[in-house]
């Protein structure tokens, strides 16, 4: 009997085949419901079994999983004859009308409460699942020969969904599989080759390695050996001295040739090595780890330090000094000062209160009064927010800031609020052409989305303490 369906990983282990491997440590896990607005409601878990000859089916036996995920309560089965909504009992047992077929349609309507809490800390309903369904009245089956062997040629299915392929140096290059059933089953490494042909070559340089897995495996790593000797030489350890979270001391001798110095951690740029006055070469090693070239007949200690740690240290204390600040300002009382105009008797009638007037030297001197009372807070924000843009991105990124200033200080309140909600979807749009891990350059690092948050940042930061200064006509 086989199975087929969603499921909600990628795993064997979890697919629409471990309802049916007849393991009950394996679960099918059908995916997440999504979350949907309107009236439209999303599919059910569903699975599609086939019988390798028709019989006659009465029942269904599901072992259901213990903890994680969700049991199903109620099931909607199609035998080919119409639907039967059945609910499953505490054994798991699904009483059907008998019918003769060799495709069982199981579609789960019902699950048990489970919350399931991800990564982000969301709560939601967790997915449904089912270790094992075995179909009633049983019949001897014929015990499973999990040794067979399993081969993915040279020369198997080289388009379709289980063509594996490395591309090297923008070459590619066919890999075979050989391992059994039993391997498959229990989710075991498998260990795929390249085909017999000539070695893979990759010029000098930086180059890029990828490989397909084919629709039925993922790659968990890649492992390129040379053909020759390693002329790379042998590792060795290395003496070491003061070894702290940001600074560190690797001791060197001699040597008639250039080393690598290598730190088993990812590499990072804020790291750097200093071998006396000399700044060492970094360089990845393994694809992963830090590393730096020492060079040849050179000897010593040399000084590992992470130069952005105290910088980074001072930004946090600034930024909650600046937090506090700004909780300060605005819980600050404001004075309310009389401007020396009666105000209207609220018993009156609003057809007897006559409006006060002003002409144009008052209003501007109530004005001018106002912004005086504010004047040092106004510009010590200002002056922080300058300070703030010319630390993070340089003189460009104040005269940006001053810019932004200006434009804020002359436009109306709409218009600021639609300046900082233009700036910030540019940067965000930018972002999303590449973000953080997703396989493509990373853009968050270039001009246009940092000039665009900037934008909106110090937008948001001069609406809030400048007030609109009316343009001389």
């Amino acid at each position: 009997m086989t199975a087929e369906g969603p499921s909600n990983v990628a795993d064997p282990r979890g697919s629409a085949a471990a309802a049916v491997d007849g393991d009950p440590a394996t679960v099918w896990t059908a995916p997440e419901a999504p979350v949907t607005s309107g009236r439209k409601k999303p599919a059910k878990p569903s699975l599609t079994l086939h019988l390798p000859t028709a019989r006659e089916v009465s029942g269904l036996k599901l072992t259901l999983p213990d903890d994680y995920p969700a049991r199903p309560t109620k099931v909607r089965v199609d035998l080919g004859d119409g639907d039967q909504t059945v609910r499953v009992a505490d054994d798991g047992t699904v009483p059907l009308r008998p019918t003769r077929t060799d495709r069982i349609v199981l579609t789960v309507e019902s699950s048990s409460d489970l919350i399931d809490v991800n990564d982000l800390g969301f709560a939601r309903q967790s997915p449904v699942g089912i270790a094992d369904i075995a179909v009633l009245p049983t019949v001897a089956a014929v015990p499973a020969d999990l040794e067979r062997p399993i081969v993915i040629g040279c020369d198997t299915d080289p388009q379709g969904p289980l063509g594996l392929g490395l591309s090297a140096g923008g070459v590619v290059h066919r890999l075979q599989v050989s391992t059994t059933a039993r391997a498959l089953r229990d989710g075991d490494p498998v260990v795929a080759t390249v085909c017999p042909s000539d070695p893979v070559a990759l010029p000098a340089g930086e180059q890029e390695v990828s490989v397909n897995p084919g629709a039925a495996f993922t790659v968990d790593s890649v492992e390129l050996r040379v053909s020759d000797d390693d002329p790379v030489g042998t590792s060795t350890p290395a003496r070491t001295g003061r070894w702290d979270a940001t600074s560190r001391e690797a001791i060197v001798d001699a040597a008639d040739t250039p080393r690598v110095l290598s730190v088993p951690e990812s590499t990072n740029s804020g790291w750097h090595a200093r071998l006396g006055d000399d700044e060492l070469r970094p360089i990845v090693v393994n694809g992963w780890q830090q590393g730096w070239i020492v060079p040849a007949g050179a000897s010593g200690t040399v000084a590992l330090t992470f130069d952005l740690d105290t910088p980074y240290r001072w930004v946090l204390l600034i930024g909650l000094l600046l937090v506090a600040a700004l909780f300060a300002v605005a819980f600050w009382p404001r004075s309310r000062r009389s401007s020396g105009l009666r105000r209207p008797n609220p018993l009156r009638r609003s057809s007897e209160v006559e409006p006060p007037r002003l002409d144009r030297n008052e209003t501007t001197s109530v004005r001018r009064g106002e912004l005086a009372d504010r004047g040092p807070t106004r510009f010590a924000c200002v002056l922080l927010a300058l300070l703030a843009a010319y630390v993070l991105t340089g003189p460009w990124g104040v005269a940006a800031a001053a810019a932004t200033g200006a434009v804020v200080a002359v436009v109306s309140p709409a218009a600021r609020v639609s300046l900082t909600f233009c700036a910030m979807a540019v940067a965000t749009l930018a972002l999303a052409a590449g973000p953080w891990n997703s396989g493509m350059a990373y853009t968050g690092y270039d001009v246009l989305p940092q000039l665009a948050a900037l934008v909106a940042v110090i937008s948001a930061i001069f609406s809030a303490v400048l007030p609109r200064f009316p343009r001389r006509t």
